[in-house]
């Protein structure tokens, strides 16, 4: 609940406002105490505590029913709200099964190691720096991976090669760790504004960059599936297809990196463009019929995160 307190001023003319006493408490701030104060876009100031280390959040994951999917969503809920320590524990002993998921866990989490192990509880350290994290150069590197992805995918349904295919499996781990940490690192940023501040994000910003990074993980996902369908078709020509394709993942990701609102309309007619050079397909075999639905799936996924956009212009407060 917000406190109501009214300004000083001192004999120069210098303002001053007094500290609850209960916040101050709480945190160890006493006289001599370092705080900064900053302030925000929106004209709020904020105060920050000076840490001169990381400082340390634990939680415990207790597992009722020791299943692979209370530990999977277990220790991955406590890395994606930004935990430091993760102590898996049970009231029985956990067995080999019960480790090796663990292991299996933090295999797609970076920054996640082992350092602990007793035979009721596991002790996980997370020891990323999110100051150093920047979400915007992690959004980047997971839309190359998914571009790749979606391109090499497409050349397989050409023609099929089983060691190409399992490269492309191989970046879809990688898509699901970097996107595990950029979703983590938001989740920090919204919760410390001189971090967000630091990365130039405003909550909402987090928020729109949460949306598109899920955006691109599915696309991810469908690139996988294309690759699963391509084995089956193995000799279809996609070249128009491909290069519309390779242009609506091009300019949605660089419309919502840089806020290009007059690129929201010339999207969507690509997109109704690749329905136009989809139709010719739709009569062919099941197998068509399903990477045709995969291929529509990516262009309304790429109009999606155009929608993120705002055109400010439309806009007044008055």
């Amino acid at each position: 609940m917000a406190e109501i307190r009214r300004i000083q001023e001192t004999g120069k003319g210098s303002l001053v406002v007094t500290i609850p006493k209960n916040w101050a408490r709480k945190h160890g701030v006493r006289k001599g105490s370092t705080i900064y104060i900053y302030e925000r876009e929106d004209g709020s100031l904020v105060l920050n505590l000076f840490r001169s280390k990381q400082e340390i959040s634990t939680i415990y994951v207790n597992l009722k029913k020791k299943t692979r999917e209370c530990i999977e969503w277990g220790v991955l809920g406590a890395y994606l709200l930004g935990y430091n320590k993760i102590i898996v524990r049970s009231r029985f002993e956990l067995g080999l099964k019960e480790r090796e998921l663990v292991r299996k866990v933090i295999d797609k989490l970076i920054g996640v190691e082992i350092v602990d192990e007793k035979p009721n509880e596991i002790t996980l350290q997370c020891i990323i720096d999110e100051s150093f994290t920047n979400p915007e150069n992690l959004f980047k590197r997971i839309n190359s991976l998914v571009v790749y992805m979606v391109q090499n995918s497409l050349k397989l349904v050409e023609k099929f090669d089983k060691e190409k295919a399992g490269i492309i499996f191989r970046r879809d781990n990688e898509v699901d760790r970097l996107y595990f940490l950029l979703i983590r690192t938001l989740r920090v940023a919204v919760k410390n504004p001189a971090l967000s501040d630091k990365f130039g994000l405003s909550p909402i910003e987090c928020m729109d960059f949460r949306v598109a990074a899920e955006v691109l993980e599915e696309i991810g996902d469908i690139a996988v599936q294309i690759t699963g369908v391509a084995e089956k078709i193995n000799g279809l020509e996609l070249n128009d297809v491909q290069n519309t394709i390779y242009e609506l993942l091009s300019e949605s990701f660089l419309a919502f990196l840089n806020n290009l609102t007059e690129k929201i309309e010339e999207i969507r007619k690509m997109n109704f463009k690749l329905k136009l050079l989809l139709k010719r397909f739709k009569e062919a075999n099941s197998n068509i019929a399903e990477l045709v639905k995969l291929l529509e799936k990516i262009g309304d996924l790429c109009v999606d995160l155009s929608d993120l956009l705002i055109p400010k212009d439309l806009f007044s407060e008055n």
